[in-house]
């Protein structure tokens, strides 16, 4: 059985909707990776051949890093004003496919 090894990288809000290039570790040292606009927390992205292959010895495998997006709390009055200009900017509503589940699915989850 081959182990992954997938390091957790923070990002900032704004990186994650606008995009950015960041250091993240790697094997070898760090590596500069394009996080690109859009990114969500959790997901993967590939470093590129990084890391040491298990399978195949003086071979080099590909490396991912799993970004976590950090919300920042609103320390004063004028961030808590910006968080709420964004939210009446972009109304999106992330759980609203996850609230249509017809309810007998739901139940039939549950029982499980």
């Amino acid at each position: 059985m081959v182990k992954t090894f997938t390091p957790f990288v923070p990002i900032t809000v704004t990186e994650a909707a606008l995009g950015a290039k960041i250091e993240v570790p790697t094997i070898d040292g760090r590596s500069l990776l394009r996080v690109p606009p859009g990114t969500n927390s959790g997901q993967k992205l590939r470093c590129g051949k990084r890391r040491p292959s298990l399978r195949r010895p003086g071979h080099r495998g590909d490396q991912y890093v799993e970004l976590q997006v950090v919300v920042p709390k609103p320390v004063d009055e004028r961030v808590r004003e910006l968080l709420h200009e964004l939210a009446r900017l972009v109304p999106e509503d992330p759980r609203k496919d996850s609230l249509n589940v017809p309810r007998p699915r739901v139940r039939a989850l549950l029982l499980r």
